[in-house]
């Protein structure tokens, strides 16, 4: 969400994940776009990398991608 005018307003579509996100961390590159990685639920609780670009969230790479869990998920640019 981003706050403006005094109100919350919702970036993209509410849920963007198809499952629980847990361990969720938001990163900006260089030219400003929002990333977000999480545990996700929807896949075994793996790594997933999303986006968000022309008004919607968009997964990067393969949702789900780590060999196993990932809890404490973090981006660096």
């Amino acid at each position: 969400m981003k706050f403006i005018n005094g109100a919350w307003t919702t970036v993209g579509s509410a849920g963007f994940s198809d499952g629980e996100a847990d361990y969720t961390n938001l990163a900006f590159d260089s030219s400003g776009t929002p990333y977000v990685t999480f545990s996700d639920y929807a896949n075994s609780k793996k790594a997933t990398v999303m986006k968000f670009i022309n008004g919607a969230w968009m997964t990067v790479g393969t949702a789900g991608f780590s060999d196993g869990e990932a809890d404490y998920t973090n981006l660096a640019f």
